[in-house]
């Protein structure tokens, strides 16, 4: 009888247990790395569409300041506005740059524009000597985040223009 408990082959209940343990270990941490991986790239994606939309303000308010350089821009309601006025055909237009509370990024009176992740924008002006600088800090959340992030960034509308 000796002889038939050393030639056997299969394997004790006790083994597979333990086998099967150690998958299901390895398993919950291969679900649980993923799941983490997941969440961390959304918040990759919510921060990378949040400086999308600070990029796409800043390049239309860059280019509403130096297209409009000739203009006599003024900052007004609490610096969330930028705007200038002209005479047209006996009619006074304004044109301005400014941002609502509804989260929409309007451009020279026509452009409406949603950009989903800002809060506010506030513009500075600056006048000195020889030159003229707008600061425009835009204030923007991501996704859930606790709390809001700000970009600040200035305008010279006379940069690279040669001096007289």
């Amino acid at each position: 009888m000796r002889n038939k408990l050393k030639s056997r082959k299969g394997a004790t209940l006790a083994e597979l247990v333990i086998v099967l343990a150690v998958v299901v270990i390895a398993a919950g941490m291969v679900v649980s790395f993923s799941s983490m991986m997941h969440g961390a790239q959304g918040i990759s994606n919510a921060r990378h569409e949040a400086l999308q939309d600070v990029r796409v303000a800043e390049a239309l308010i860059e280019s509403f300041i130096e297209n409009n350089a000739d203009k006599e821009l003024v900052v007004s309601d609490g610096g969330g506005k930028l705007s200038y006025k002209v005479l047209e055909e006996g009619v006074e237009k304004e044109y301005s740059v400014f941002f609502t509370n509804a989260k929409a990024f309007v451009v020279a009176g026509n452009d409406v524009m949603f950009l989903e992740s800002l809060d506010s924008i506030a513009f500075v002006k600056e006048t000195g000597t020889n030159d003229t600088l707008y600061y425009c800090t835009i204030t923007y959340s991501v996704a859930d985040a606790p709390h809001s992030y700000t970009y600040t960034f200035c305008v010279n509308p006379y940069a690279g223009e040669g001096g007289t």
